[in-house]
C-alpha cells in the first residue's frame, strides 16, 4: 500500500453553498500502454493510480512495476464579479471529489442520467483507423466498435457506459467529417480525429455535485480530454504519454484571476526520497532522486534512476486566440498539518495555486521556499548539479540539492495564469509527461531532461490533430492536399514523418540530380527514416499514395 493518505480538516473554510445535481463519483478507468509506459487514466480529473487498491501506476518501463508518478488532476480556481471564489480540484478523493463525468447542457447544468452514461473513457488505435480507412464500403460489420461506438454529434451508433445507444446532440469528440454534412456517421467514412497511435477520449464537469475536495463553489465548466502516446523508436517520444484538454465555460459568470493547475503527486519510486525543481524556460516540472540508490518502499529503482518531467506544452484561448504561459511551480508536503502541508479549505487550494502557504506567505527564494525575504513564483528553479553563486542573478544557485533539503513526500503544481474567462471561451491545455534515463546520480544535471523536453516540443509542434477548426462545429474537414511534417529539417540522422490523414504512402529520397537513393512503405502515424550514411548536402523528398499519386514533395537538408 501507498502512503499513508491524510485527511486533513483542521481549519476547514466552507466556500459553497448550493449542489446543482447528485452525480456520484466517476468510476472508469483504462491505460496508456502503447509505448515503454503503462500509465492508468481515470476519468474523474485525476490520473497515474489505482483507486482500488491505493497504489501508483504510472509505471516505467511498462514491463515493470516501478512507477516515477503516483497521481496527477487538473486544478483551476478564479473570482466571480462578486468577489466569490469557485474553485475545482482533485487530489485522492479520499477527502471527495470536485469533478464527475458527462457534458454540461447550454445552461451549464447536468442531469445525474447524463452523468451516469458518460462515465466511460473511449480508447481507439490509429490502426483501427487507418484500416476503417482503406475500406471502400463500410457497414456495422467491418468498422471496429471502438470507431462505431465515437461519442461524436449525431453519432447513430454511439454507445453509453451501460452499452446502450446514446444520443449525442452537441459537439463531444472530435471526428474528420469525410462528407461534410456536419455529422459523425462511421458508416459515411467519418472516423476520429484522434492524437496518437492510441487514444483515449472523454468528458468530465464540475457541477455534477457539491465540490467535497476543494469546498469550493462550482466554475460551470465542461472538459473535454484526451490522453494519447505514440509506438516510436525514438526513446524520447516511446518514454512520453501527452494529454490535451479542451476547457469550456459554460456559466454566465466572468472569472478574473483565472489560474489553471496541473497538480502532480512525483513518487520517482520510492515516495520518500523525491526531489524536484523547476525549469521555466521551458515550463517544466523536473522530478529526481534525492540519492543515487532508489530503495524498495516497497518498490524502487535501485540504482538506474530515471528523471521525470511534466511540461507545459502550450495554453492558448482558441475562443481569443490569446497564448498563456506558466505563472509559477510550486510545492507543498503531505504531512501532519503545518503552514507547509495540503490545502484543506476552497481558498488553501487557490493559494497552492496561486504560490501561497497555509498561512497566507508566499513561495520565497531559498532554503525550503518558506520564510523568506525575496518572492518568487518557481521552487528550486537551478540545475542540482551547480553550486556556488548564479552569475546571472547574483543569486546563490537554488537547487534541492543547494542547499540540502530533507526529501519527502511532496505534491506540485504547474500553475498557468492569471487571466480573464468570459462566458463561452474554450481553453486549451496540451502538457506531457516526459521520462529520461542515463543521468548521473546524486544531484544530476538537468541537460538530459531539457534535451528529451525540445525534442518532444518540437515533435508537438508538428502535430494537428485532436483540434476543433471550429468551436460551434467542432469538426475537421478532409483537405484536399495532404499535409505530412517531415521533421527535424535540417537533420543529422533521423527523420519522422507524421501522417495526419492516417493512410498507406511512399516516400521517395533524391539527390539533386534526381537519382532515387531510397524508398520506404510508411503506415503509421509516425514513420522514420535514417539518413545518418548520407553525405551532408541537400536531398529531395516525394510522397505518394498507393496510387501513385504525389501528395507532398520538399526539400531536405543533411547537416
Amino acid at each position: 500500500m501507498k502512503k499513508n493518505l491524510l485527511v486533513l480538516v483542521f481549519g476547514l473554510m466552507i466556500c459553497q453553498t448550493k449542489i446543482f445535481a447528485q452525480c456520484n463519483q466517476t468510476t472508469a478507468s483504462d491505460t496508456l500502454d502503447i509505448n515503454n509506459i503503462n500509465a492508468l487514466i481515470m476519468n474523474g480529473g485525476d490520473m497515474w493510480w489505482n483507486r482500488a487498491n491505493g497504489t501508483a501506476h504510472y509505471r516505467v518501463p511498462k514491463s515493470g512495476n516501478v512507477s516515477t508518478l503516483f497521481a496527477g488532476a487538473i486544478w483551476m480556481g478564479g473570482y466571480d464579479a462578486a468577489d466569490n471564489l469557485h474553485m475545482a480540484a482533485q487530489t485522492y478523493r479520499q477527502n471527495g471529489n470536485d469533478y464527475f463525468s458527462g457534458p454540461l447542457d447550454t445552461a451549464a447544468n447536468v442531469s445525474t442520467s447524463t452523468c451516469n452514461k458518460y462515465n466511460k473513457i473511449w480508447k481507439v488505435y490509429a490502426a483501427d483507423i487507418s484500416t476503417h480507412i482503406s475500406n471502400t464500403t463500410h457497414t456495422t460489420a467491418n468498422t471496429p466498435s471502438s470507431i462505431l461506438e465515437w461519442p461524436s454529434i449525431g453519432n447513430p451508433y454511439a454507445k453509453d457506459a451501460f452499452g446502450i445507444s446514446l444520443v449525442v446532440n452537441q459537439t463531444l469528440a472530435p471526428f474528420i467529417d469525410v462528407n461534410n454534412d456536419g455529422i459523425y456517421n462511421p458508416l459515411d467514412g467519418d472516423y476520429p480525429d484522434i492524437c496518437g497511435d492510441e487514444a483515449l477520449w472523454y468528458v468530465i464537469n464540475d457541477k455534477g455535485n457539491a465540490h467535497t475536495e476543494s469546498q469550493g463553489l462550482p466554475l460551470g465548466v465542461e472538459i473535454q480530454c484526451m490522453a494519447y502516446a505514440f509506438a516510436s523508436n525514438d526513446a524520447d517520444i516511446s518514454n512520453t504519454t501527452f494529454y490535451k484538454y479542451y476547457i469550456n465555460n459554460k456559466s454566465n459568470y466572468v472569472y478574473d484571476s483565472f489560474h489553471f493547475g496541473i497538480w502532480v503527486d512525483p513518487d520517482l519510486g520510492c515516495y520518500t526520497n523525491d526531489y524536484f525543481g523547476s525549469d521555466s524556460a521551458r515550463q517544466m516540472l523536473i522530478v529526481y532522486n534525492s540519492t543515487a540508490n532508489d530503495i524498495p518502499c516497497p518498490t524502487g529503482y535501485g540504482t538506474t534512476i530515471p528523471i521525470q518531467g511534466i511540461t507545459l506544452l502550450n495554453a492558448k484561448n482558441n475562443s481569443t486566440n490569446a497564448n498563456y504561459k506558466m505563472h509559477g511551480i510550486y510545492y507543498y508536503y503531505n504531512t501532519t498539518p503545518s503552514i507547509m502541508a495540503d490545502p484543506n479549505s476552497c481558498r488553501g487550494y487557490y493559494g497552492a495555486l496561486t504560490g501561497s502557504w497555509r498561512d497566507s506567505t508566499h513561495l520565497t527564494f531559498g532554503g525550503s521556499g518558506h520564510g523568506g525575504t525575496i518572492k518568487t513564483d518557481f521552487a528550486f528553479p537551478d540545475n542540482p548539479s551547480l553550486s556556488g553563486t548564479n552569475p546571472n542573478t547574483g543569486l546563490p544557485y537554488w537547487s534541492m540539492c543547494n542547499p540540502t533539503v530533507s526529501p519527502g513526500d511532496m505534491r506540485s503544481l504547474i500553475s498557468i495564469g492569471p487571466m480573464k474567462i468570459v462566458p463561452n471561451d474554450i481553453v486549451e491545455l496540451n502538457f506531457a509527461a516526459i521520462t529520461h534515463w542515463g543521468d548521473v546520480y546524486p544531484c544530476p544535471s538537468f541537460a538530459g531532461i531539457g534535451a528529451a523536453h525540445d525534442s518532444v516540443l518540437s515533435f508537438f509542434n508538428t502535430l494537428n490533430c485532436g483540434r476543433y477548426s471550429s468551436h460551434s462545429l467542432g469538426i475537421n474537414s478532409v483537405s484536399t492536399t495532404a499535409s505530412f511534417s517531415v521533421f527535424p529539417n535540417p537533420t543529422n540522422s533521423k527523420v519522422y514523418i507524421n501522417n495526419p490523414m492516417h493512410e498507406d504512402f511512399v516516400i521517395h529520397i533524391f539527390d539533386v540530380t534526381g537519382k532515387e537513393l531510397q524508398h520506404k512503405n510508411c503506415s503509421q502515424s509516425i514513420n522514420e527514416l535514417d539518413l545518418a550514411d548520407y553525405s551532408s548536402g541537400i536531398y529531395f523528398y516525394s510522397i505518394e499514395n498507393k496510387s501513385n499519386t504525389i501528395l507532398q514533395r520538399g526539400k531536405l537538408v543533411k547537416q
